[in-house]
């Protein structure tokens, strides 16, 4: 017989799983994990017409119609 001292497995500190942190993302969006979005913003008022959303940097104001963040990057390092 094994002796039950009223406490739920769960409630064991020594049991508690780490919680994960959780990422949230916007439907039809891939996310944006790049630490570079936070130096440049999308300018949808810029693309009319377009099907790519241009990107403005946020220093410079410098607008770059292709590329992506990668190209972007590349401006922020200076190449």
């Amino acid at each position: 017989m094994s002796s039950h001292d009223g406490s739920t497995p769960s409630s064991d500190p020594s049991m508690a799983q780490p919680s994960q942190p959780s990422i949230s993302m916007s439907s039809g969006s891939r996310g944006r994990t790049d630490l570079a979005w936070g130096h440049c913003r999308e300018a949808p008022e810029l693309s009319v017409g377009c099907k790519k959303t241009k990107l403005v940097c946020l220093y410079c104001a410098q607008v770059f119609a292709g590329g992506g963040i990668n190209r972007f990057k590349q401006h922020l390092d200076g190449a």
